[in-house]
């Protein structure tokens, strides 16, 4: 009789004790998700602010924003090529407005002809050459489009986040002058910097 009971007490314990483990993980998952969702949230903030700066060229703003250490590299056309494109570093960003230089940012297209432009030029005619706050769709963590070029922010940036503002263009063009734009963003001392400015549209 003792053995039955001593059973009993066993199986009640290892019972409450599996339903408190269950229930301890199953909050620790919820937490996770909650935190999840509440830095997509900021990522998702952070982006539409640094649209914001950019389109009222508050370059002096957008400088805080830019990654310390790997500053922010510049894509014409989706994909990301450091030996092929540009990075510039928060300073520069600073001075964008004062800066007449010259820079090679890649090349137009397919074609072997390089893009050399000023910062301001190149802001002008591949960042905020639409209205990507009114843009009509945005996608988080997702391309919406990527042309003829291959898309390889997620493999560039594995512990990135990043919002596409995608132009759909217009139906006069049959619709192939959309573009859309990519802010690309990694943690760092807890705060979301960024550390790609991706355009993307159609091209030959």
């Amino acid at each position: 009789m003792k053995k039955y009971y001593l059973s009993i007490c066993i199986s009640i314990c290892m019972i409450f004790i599996v339903t408190f483990l269950y229930l301890m993980l199953s909050k620790e998952d919820n937490d996770k998700i909650e935190n999840e969702k509440i830095e997509l949230q900021i990522g998702f903030e952070t982006s539409i602010h640094i649209l914001n700066l950019i389109k009222n060229k508050d370059y002096e703003s957008l400088s805080e924003y830019i990654h310390p250490e790997k500053g922010v590299i510049f894509i014409p056309y989706t994909f990301i090529d450091y030996e092929e494109n540009l990075v510039l570093k928060s300073v520069q960003i600073r001075d964008i407005d004062t800066d007449n230089s010259k820079y090679i940012w890649g090349f137009y297209g397919p074609s072997p002809r390089p893009i050399e432009l000023t910062a301001s030029e190149y802001f002008e005619q591949f960042v905020y050459d639409k209205d990507y706050l009114n843009a009509g769709q945005i996608a988080f963590n997702y391309s919406i489009s990527q042309g003829n070029s291959m898309e390889n922010t997620k493999d560039i940036f594995e512990d990135c986040i990043f919002v596409d503002f995608y132009d759909e263009g217009t139906q006069e063009y049959g619709n192939l002058d959309w573009t859309s734009l990519k802010i690309v963003m990694e943690k760092y001392d807890g705060e979301f910097k960024v550390v790609a400015i991706v355009h993307s549209s159609y091209t030959l």
